[in-house]
């Protein structure tokens, strides 16, 4: 009898350390899932913010690039380019042009180049060009004028001389500072010569300024980013025009 008192004094206490121990379990078991549940938020919360940064930094970056591509998109001709002469013609034409350059104002409009002796070549030496300036008044401006006119001109232009064989790349309109404008590139060869020309169309309100450029074959391209300076650079002036009229 002593023994089973015993026994059952024994089997008190190992259920009663039993129990206890269930306690301490669950409360541990709680405070690990409250450590875990904390330290899971901590994680998330800064997995999150570095997902965000990174998709934000992304997208910063991108939106930051096309902004950059437009903004110097529009400046690098002036940029890249001197243009630290201007004149203002009788028409009432006012444009901006490289140091060095020559210019020669004719009835009707205005010639340009960047070497004396391009004013009475009958061919285009390396690093040659020539232009002329004039003005189109009372033609149809805005987007569709300025293709809608320089597609004319280059109907005219390649329908004036049949024995001159001309080709003429896609048109291609940009931003001259607020206006609208249009260039196209080509060659033109006959019997004796073979030239490289690029046509310009600026709108400058209500009317447009023609530019039409002139090198040696394969000569053209290193003047692009000038020949766009200048265009950016034209502005007209009805008024003075009329005054000096």
């Amino acid at each position: 009898m002593q023994l089973n008192k015993r026994f059952w004094l024994i089997l008190l206490m190992v259920l009663a350390f039993t129990l206890a121990a269930c306690d301490s379990d669950s409360d541990a078991t709680e405070a690990v899932v409250d450590a875990t549940e904390e330290a899971t938020a901590e994680m998330t919360a800064e997995a999150t913010a570095e997902m965000t940064a990174e998709a934000t930094a992304e997208m910063t970056a991108e939106a930051t690039a096309e902004m950059t591509a437009e903004a110097t998109a529009e400046m690098t001709a002036e940029a890249t380019v001197a243009l630290s002469e201007t004149i203002t013609t009788l028409d009432g034409i006012t444009l901006s042009y490289p140091e060095g350059w020559i210019v020669s104002e004719e009835t009707g409009g205005l010639t340009l180049a960047n070497d004396e002796s391009v004013m009475t070549a009958s061919t285009f030496e390396a690093g040659q060009i020539g232009a002329t300036v004039v003005l189109l008044p009372d033609t149809t401006t805005g987007h569709d004028g300025v293709e809608t006119v320089l597609q004319s001109f280059i109907d005219s232009t390649l329908g004036e001389d049949s024995e001159a064989q001309m080709t003429f790349s896609e048109i291609e309109t940009f931003d001259s500072n607020g206006n609208f404008a249009a260039m196209v590139i080509g060659t033109g060869s006959d019997s004796e010569v073979s030239n490289a020309l690029a046509n310009v169309i600026v709108d400058v309100g209500d009317d447009l300024v023609l530019f039409s450029y002139i090198t040696a074959t394969g000569e053209m391209e290193q003047f692009i980013e000038t020949i766009r300076a200048i265009a950016m650079s034209v502005s007209y002036d009805a008024t003075g025009a009329e005054a000096e009229g």
